[in-house]
């Protein structure tokens, strides 16, 4: 009898990662890219430098469209911040994705919002998100294995984007993505 594989509903924003691109060719038909020969930029300003700004700015415009898809952030008047309410600086934070020999197969770009500048319980509650310890992840093989279960890897496109914020907040442009229109600025609804 053949079994049909049905993904649970809510899976359209995971990607399967079940087999690796092989033959580890860039978008431009060249050798491949190895993780080692690429230098991650710090910030937006290095991003744009020209020997990787195409692929750099591919990954941000893919970070932002992934925002505006989310409703993370929208636009309203400057004219509309309560008086003395602080707004918060983003950054972009680089990086890239290599398969198992090393190769990239993914430029990704992330905006983060600098929270270094605002003081705990008027701007925010927590700064930190909720990671699996190793001990869960052993325990969860463990079991999978007496039961005889097949284990799929999912990656979870953009799963910070999806947690609502309790606390009003204001955020600066983000850096090469200004408002559409002047006189506005960003509101955050769900958290960076």
């Amino acid at each position: 009898m053949a079994s049909s594989h049905c993904d649970p509903m809510g899976f359209e924003d995971y990607k399967a990662y079940l087999t690796f691109k092989t033959s580890h060719m860039d978008r431009r038909g060249q050798r491949g890219l190895h993780g080692s020969d690429i230098k991650i930029p710090k910030n937006y300003r290095q991003a744009m430098q020209p020997k990787h700004e195409k692929l750099w700015r591919e990954a941000m415009d893919t970070e932002m469209t992934a925002v505006k898809a989310k409703e993370v952030l929208s636009e309203i008047p400057c004219s509309e911040i309560p008086p003395g309410q602080q707004t918060i600086r983003t950054m972009q934070v680089f990086d890239v994705k290599t398969d198992q020999l090393g190769y990239v197969v993914q430029f990704k770009a992330q905006v983060v919002a600098r929270d270094d500048k605002k003081r705990p319980v008027i701007y925010f509650k927590d700064t930190s998100s909720i990671v699996a310890r190793m001990a869960t992840f052993r325990m969860f093989i463990a079991v999978c294995i007496i039961h005889g279960l097949t284990i799929y890897q999912r990656d979870i496109n953009t799963a910070y984007l999806n947690t609502s914020l309790s606390i009003q907040q204001f955020l600066e442009e983000v850096e090469g993505y200004p408002c559409k229109n002047e006189g506005m600025i960003c509101i955050i609804d769900k958290a960076l």
